[in-house]
């Protein structure tokens, strides 16, 4: 009969079990091997993100302090940066005329920034020849636009946090 073939050529169940048997407690070495290099792969990958993920953080960072640097300033130094806002603008030949005042020693009045909106202050840069000849400081005056009075004469590009910041990622 067929039934005394197929029950001949089909192999006899042992007595081990497959959860039991030497495979199964031990995979082979290529298994072995193939895991450990999925680990190591697994464990490169994480810390390269990691390190990837700071240095995107970083550059986001400062990226921001370079577009929002202004805003970022006045926040941190209203005293010296923010005006009541209230009045009419002195005319513009008084605002140098005090720029130049209190400007330093030696300097020269470079430039003047208009105030970015109705609270805000004109910004003066002088530059003052240092040693070498081709190197400058720059001072920054702030000046009251309502009053024309001085606000402050002694910030120096590169002295405070912003300036800091912005000319260690303008020089990379």
């Amino acid at each position: 009969m067929i039934t005394d073939r197929v029950t001949t050529v089909l192999p006899q169940p042992d007595l081990m079990g497959a959860v039991d048997s030497p495979e199964a407690l031990c995979p082979p070495v290529r298994a072995q091997h193939r895991f450990k290099l999925r680990k190591f792969w697994l464990k490169l990958h994480l810390y390269l993100g990691l390190f990837g993920g700071g240095v995107f953080v970083l550059m986001s960072l400062t990226g921001s302090f370079l577009v929002f640097y202004k805003a970022i300033d006045e926040w941190l130094n209203p005293a010296l940066m923010v005006t009541s806002g209230k009045g009419t603008y002195r005319p513009l030949n008084e605002i140098v005329t005090a720029a130049k005042a209190a400007g330093p020693v030696g300097g020269v009045l470079d430039s003047v920034e208009w105030p970015p909106h109705q609270y805000g202050v004109f910004l003066t840069w002088h530059k003052v020849q240092t040693d070498r000849a081709d190197e400058f400081r720059w001072i920054q005056v702030t000046i009251n636009p309502y009053t024309a009075a001085v606000l402050t004469k002694d910030r120096e590009w590169g002295g405070y946090l912003i300036s800091l910041i912005y000319g260690q990622a303008d020089n990379h």
